[in-house]
C-alpha cells in the first residue's frame, strides 16, 4: 500500500490588516510527526513582529513599483504601503458596527499605495512573498512531502465580508501562488469560526455538554463574533454554531484612526503635512503609540502624561499637547480613554448580537473567549469583563494565534465543529420543467428551453435547484457534502453557490 495514501497537509492562511501568519497541520506523512504548528521564522527584524506573525507591509519602490522589503523587513521610517486589506471592500456594503472614523481614514487614504496601484495588487504581491517564504519552510518541515501531496489552504476572512470580497480574496490568494496545482483546494472560512476550532481543541476540557461559548476576535481591521454550543463530549467532541457571525470594521486600526484624527485636530495642517513614512502605519511614532496602548491601565493617574517623540514645526504650539524643546507629542489619560472606549463599545454591541442565540440554546455555563491581537490590550479585556456578569471571560494563551492555528485545523481530524453555518446559498444544476418566472432571469440560450416529447411540457438545462440557504444549519450541511461528492463523480451535476 502507498504509505502516503492517507497523508495530508492543511495550511491555514491568516491575511491580516496589520499582521499576517501561516500555520499548517500534517497527518499521516512518513517520518513527519502529526502536528499543528505555525510558521515562526520570518525574514526581517524580529522586534517588529507580533506573536511571530509578520507585519502586513510592502516597501514602496521606484517607478510606481514595490521595493524588495516586505513584512518585518520594512524598518520604521521606510516608505511602505499598509492596511491595504481594508481597501478590498471598496464600494461594497458596510456593517452597522463599522467605526465611522476608521471608514473616514479609509476614504481619505492611509494606505500609501503607489500611483495607479490597487489594494488587490498590493495584497497579491504581499501574499506572493508570504507564499514563497512559507512554502520553503513547509518544504523543509515536511521533508519535501508538500511538493508531492495535494494541499488544502484554508483562508480566513472577516465575517462581515460579502461573497464578492470573498471571491476576490480567493482569486488573489491563487494568483499569489497558493492552490495553483492540480488537487489543491482553497477554502474561505470566517475568522471567528477558525478561532472556535482552535479554542475548543485547547480549552474543551473546561467545557461541558450544553455549555455555550462566544468567540470575540479583536483583530486589526475588524472585530468578529460568533457563538457556539457544546453538543457532545463523548465519544467524539462536537460543537455547533449558533446563529450567524457578526463583524464590523472597528478593530485596533480604529484606535490608530482616532489617534490620527486627534492629531489633526490639535495640530491642523501641520501633522497631516508630515510624510507618511514618519506618521503612517509602521512608523516610529505609531510603534511608540502602540506600546502606550498596550501598557495603558485604567488605574493610571489622571494627570499622567504619555509622550511620543515626533519632530515637527508647530506655530504657537500649545505646551499641554506639544513639547517644542523635546519635540514630543503629549497625551493624557482622558485622551487614551477617548481613543479606546469606542472600540470597547463596538465590542459590547457585537457581543449583544449573540445574546439571543446563546440564551435560546444554552442550558449550561456561558463562556467568552477573547482572541486576536486586540485581546492583548489589558484595558479592553478588563472593560469587557466588567460587564459580563455570569459569563466566564478568558483570554487564551497566545490569542493572536487562535485564528491561524484554527484555520490549519479546520477540516482535519482535530476539527470538532460538527455543524457549521452555511456561508452561502448552495444548489446544483439540473434539467427540469421550465418556469419562466423562476428561470427566466438567465439567457434562453444558456438554459435551452425546449419541448419534452414524453411529458409535452417545456424543460430547460442548467436550472438551479437550491438545497441550502445561507446561514442554514443541521442535516442540510451533510446534503452539501453529498452533492459535492456527486459533482465530482457525476458529470451531470454542477454545484452553484452565491
Amino acid at each position: 500500500m502507498n504509505p502516503t495514501l492517507f497523508a495530508n497537509i492543511t495550511i491555514g492562511l491568516d491575511f491580516g490588516t496589520t499582521y499576517s501568519g501561516v500555520a499548517f497541520t500534517t497527518s499521516g506523512i512518513p517520518h513527519v510527526p502529526d502536528a499543528t504548528t505555525h510558521v515562526s521564522q520570518w525574514p526581517g527584524n524580529k522586534e517588529l513582529m507580533s506573536g511571530e506573525k509578520t507585519p502586513t507591509l510592502l516597501q514602496r519602490g521606484r517607478a510606481n513599483n514595490w521595493g524588495r522589503n516586505w513584512g518585518a523587513m520594512v524598518e520604521p521610517g521606510m516608505d511602505a504601503s499598509a492596511w491595504f486589506k481594508l481597501k478590498l471592500e471598496d464600494g461594497l456594503e458596510t456593517s452597522e458596527y463599522d467605526d465611522p472614523v476608521l471608514n473616514d481614514q479609509i476614504c481619505r487614504g492611509i494606505f500609501n499605495l503607489p500611483t495607479n496601484r490597487t489594494a488587490a495588487e498590493a495584497s497579491e504581491e504581499f501574499l506572493r512573498r508570504v507564499y514563497r517564504h512559507a512554502w520553503q519552510r513547509l518544504r523543509h518541515v515536511t521533508q519535501g512531502a508538500i511538493d508531492r501531496l495535494p494541499v488544502t489552504i484554508n483562508v480566513t476572512v472577516p465575517a462581515v465580508w460579502k461573497e464578492p470580497t470573498q471571491a476576490l480574496t480567493e482569486r488573489i490568494v491563487r494568483a499569489a501562488g497558493f492552490g495553483q496545482r492540480n488537487g489543491d483546494q482553497v477554502v474561505i472560512i470566517p475568522e471567528p469560526v477558525a478561532a472556535a476550532v482552535w479554542v475548543f481543541k485547547n480549552r474543551g476540557r473546561d467545557l461541558a455538554v450544553s455549555d455555550a461559548f462566544v468567540i470575540c476576535d479583536i483583530g486589526g481591521g475588524t472585530i468578529d463574533v460568533a457563538s457556539f454550543y457544546v453538543r457532545q463530549i463523548y465519544p467524539r467532541p462536537g460543537i455547533v454554531q449558533l446563529g450567524a457571525s457578526r463583524a464590523g470594521k472597528c478593530g485596533t486600526t480604529a484606535v490608530d484612526s482616532r489617534f490620527y484624527q486627534l492629531m489633526e485636530r490639535r495640530f491642523p495642517e501641520v501633522f497631516r503635512a508630515q510624510p507618511l513614512d514618519v506618521r503612517g502605519p509602521g512608523s516610529p511614532l505609531m510603534r511608540s503609540f502602540h506600546q502606550c496602548i498596550e501598557d495603558f491601565r485604567e488605574s493610571h493617574r489622571p494627570c499622567r502624561e504619555y509622550r511620543f517623540e515626533f519632530p515637527m514645526t508647530v506655530p504657537d504650539a500649545n505646551p499641554l499637547y506639544y513639547d517644542t524643546q523635546e519635540s514630543q507629542i503629549i497625551l493624557y489619560k482622558e485622551d487614551v480613554l477617548e481613543l479606546l472606549n469606542p472600540i470597547v463599545q463596538s465590542t459590547r454591541e457585537l457581543l449583544y448580537s449573540q445574546e439571543a442565540f446563546v440564551a435560546s440554546s444554552c442550558s449550561g455555563r456561558k463562556h467568552l473567549f477573547l482572541v486576536g491581537g486586540g485581546a492583548c490590550i489589558p484595558y479592553i479585556n478588563q472593560s469587557i469583563e466588567k460587564e459580563s456578569d455570569g459569563v466566564n471571560v478568558e483570554v487564551p494563551t497566545q490569542p493572536y494565534h487562535a485564528v491561524v492555528l484554527g484555520a490549519a485545523m479546520y477540516g482535519t481530524e482535530n476539527d470538532h465543529l460538527t455543524i457549521h453555518m452555511c456561508p452561502q446559498h448552495v444548489g446544483f444544476a439540473c434539467t427540469r420543467t421550465y418556469d419562466a418566472q423562476r428561470d427566466g432571469q438567465a439567457e434562453r440560450g444558456l438554459v435551452n428551453p425546449r419541448l419534452d416529447y414524453f411529458t409535452q411540457s417545456t424543460i430547460a438545462d442548467g436550472v438551479a435547484s437550491w438545497s441550502l440557504t445561507k446561514a442554514s444549519l443541521s442535516l442540510l450541511f451533510f446534503s452539501f457534502i453529498f452533492f459535492s461528492f456527486l459533482s465530482v463523480c457525476c458529470s451531470c451535476f454542477l454545484l452553484y453557490d452565491c
